[in-house]
């Protein structure tokens, strides 16, 4: 077991949490989770396919992220009857109307495993529109696609959420 890093970059600007970061983050508290983080092996988008080893669903009309703490879902990807409202509650994305955030996206594997209800769901590494997110990490369109491009699921991939001041403690 090695604990080997292969740098893609010296870094990517990036748009967090218009709250900032955050070591114990809550639903709805608009911070980004810090720590490092496992990425998911699927790369959702509303864009087509890209040239990558991971896995690739292309979001459709119906296609939600249940943001809705206790519910059943609650931070996991469902997909329902295209043009039915929202069986979440109105906290949850309508995935296929983001756009250009969700031209392409990878989920950050933050409260996914065990999922805790309440403790912020819908963190994804997505396309930036210049401003601040809810919680996700956002950077460039075509920094996004070098990424995704780049992966190798059976690599374990993770991302790295930080002020440059706290890397050390990672």
């Amino acid at each position: 077991m090695g604990t080997c890093w292969t740098r893609l970059s010296r870094g990517v600007p990036a748009e967090l949490g218009i709250e900032g970061l955050a070591l114990h983050k809550h639903e709805g508290d608009g911070k980004t989770p810090e720590g490092i983080f496992s990425l998911a092996t699927t790369v959702y988008g509303i864009g087509p396919r890209l040239s990558t080893a991971l896995r690739y669903h292309h979001v459709v009309c119906g296609d939600w992220w249940d943001e809705q703490p206790g519910t059943t879902r609650y931070n996991q990807f469902v997909h329902v009857a295209c043009e039915a409202p929202s069986p979440f509650g109105a906290k949850s994305e309508p995935l296929w109307t983001i756009q250009p955030q969700y031209q392409h996206f990878l989920v950050i594997n933050y409260n996914t495993a065990p999922i805790r209800s309440g403790l912020g769901s819908a963190i994804f590494l997505h396309v930036s529109v210049g401003r601040p997110t809810a919680g996700c990490v956002a950077i460039g369109a075509a920094a996004l696609e070098r990424i995704i491009g780049w992966l190798n699921p059976m690599a374990h991939p993770e991302i790295v959420i930080s002020t440059t001041g706290r890397l050390h403690q990672w």
